[in-house]
């Protein structure tokens, strides 16, 4: 029950300490008249913080959440299963949901851009970003126990949960700007072409690059920050941005960018050179006498 409530909303903070349940006066086979437990917070502490402290945010809380648990056994037996067909249906409604704005997203970049290419980029560049995300989540679980993981880098075995899915969401967010970004750069420079040349697309990167990174830097200071302070109960959703941050600013540049060019297009030369060389026609001709 105490693991249970600990997924509430009401108590997302007390998510992460390690809690033992020892029972002290018995009364029979597996009953128990009274029960101690015994909770660690390695952030919070009576041997690195004050006494007053850790009683009015640790004891105390830990308080609350035991009288809230015995108070609603009921509660708990009636969520604590689905039914197949119910999970079924909310697996259904879920991959729907997916698969729609997979194709909401698609259109709309082909609509805006003139074709379907910038949008299978900016799509695979997404779904590479959540794989690798989701992959580092698993790799937790695997490291967790290590020493050097969990003292040095503070990785706890992160469980998917709705923290972790607004990470998620905000990732794809993250990845898909910063690809619209260069795959705009790469149309205007394209000019009247129909595909971008390979010279078109280096130096889109190039001049987006700056910007891509200052972005990216800033960002991937701020979520470290959160992932080192923030404690444990937001440590999952700040290790998901610290990886997608990296991994969306990587996706954009090497493999949503190169996805819009196609080899064997003949000539190499950018959109912006055919246009400096009609200009430089132009004035060239109204220089001419007569």
């Amino acid at each position: 029950r105490l693991d249970r409530i600990r997924q509430d909303p009401d108590f997302r903070d007390t998510v992460g300490r390690d809690v033992l349940v020892a029972g002290v006066e018995p009364e029979g086979d597996d009953l128990w008249r009274s029960v101690a437990v015994a909770v660690l917070d390695p952030d919070l502490n009576y041997l690195r913080h004050d006494a007053s402290l850790v009683d009015e945010r640790l004891a105390q809380r830990e308080w609350e959440l035991l009288s809230e648990a015995l108070g609603r056994q009921s509660s708990f037996e009636q969520v604590s299963s689905f039914a197949p067909a119910v999970a079924a249906t909310r697996t259904a409604n879920a991959i729907g949901a997916v698969v729609l704005s997979l194709a909401g997203i698609l259109f709309y970049i082909w609509i805006r851009f003139g074709s379907l290419r910038y949008s299978i980029a900016a799509i695979a560049a997404l779904c590479h970003d959540v794989i690798i995300v989701v992959g580092f989540l698993a790799l937790t679980g695997a490291i967790a126990g290590q020493s050097w993981a969990s003292g040095g880098l503070l990785i706890e075995e992160f469980q998917i949960d709705t923290g972790i899915v607004a990470a998620l969401l905000t990732v794809i967010g993250y990845s898909l700007n910063d690809t619209i970004v260069i795959l705009d750069r790469i149309r205007e420079n394209r000019g009247k072409r129909p595909v971008p040349s390979r010279e078109c697309v280096n130096r889109s990167i190039n001049q987006a690059f700056s910007r891509t990174l200052l972005t990216s830097v800033t960002t991937f200071i701020a979520v470290l920050i959160i992932y080192v302070f923030g404690g444990t109960g937001i440590r999952g959703f700040a290790f998901a941005l610290v990886v997608g941050v990296i991994v969306g600013t990587y996706s954009s540049v090497a493999i949503a960018s190169p996805l819009v060019f196609r080899r064997g297009d003949g000539d190499t030369r950018s959109g912006i050179e055919d246009a400096e060389e009609e200009a430089e026609g132009a004035e060239t001709v109204d220089a001419l006498p007569g």
